[in-house]
């Protein structure tokens, strides 16, 4: 083997474990997004029950389009971090539903911060918005060319 083919194949060996490393720390945040994603598609839901018992349809459909987006992009992010295509969907129904769970147990036993929570919770919604269009047009892409 020539000198030229040596370093390139001494180069390629010393890269493929950074590259390894660099796909699983891909994948990592991918999935941290994905719990994000849930959560926020949870807390959207839960607003949009709230709308709807105080007697707002309009904009309690609203929020829950709202969610339906958010949690297409929780699959969308899960897709992203190499989950198998059979688990994506409960798994970000898993994930959004104990968000809105969570939410809910708050208004049952009176939670006098959930105003503070639901505010806070908005604001950590906005801050990763632009991840949300991203992975959720990517799963729309995805779903339609399969």
């Amino acid at each position: 083997m020539n000198t030229k083919k040596q370093h390139m194949l001494k180069a390629f060996i010393l890269l493929l474990p950074i590259y390894s490393i660099s796909c699983l720390a891909n994948q990592s945040a991918a999935y941290d997004d994905a719990q994000d994603l849930g959560a926020c598609a949870g807390m959207l839901e839960f607003t949009s029950q709230i709308l709807a018992a105080q007697g707002k349809p309009a904009s309690a459909e609203n929020f829950h389009q709202k969610a339906n987006g958010w949690r297409i992009a929780t699959m969308g992010a899960l897709s992203e971090a190499n989950w198998k295509p059979e688990n994506i969907n409960s798994t970000a129904d898993s994930i959004y539903n104990s968000a809105l769970t969570n939410w809910q147990s708050k208004i049952e036993r009176n939670d006098p911060d959930i105003i503070s929570a639901l505010e806070l919770s908005a604001s950590k919604c906005q801050e990763i918005n632009e991840k949300q269009e991203s992975y959720r047009k990517a799963m729309k892409q995805k779903l339609s060319t399969n």
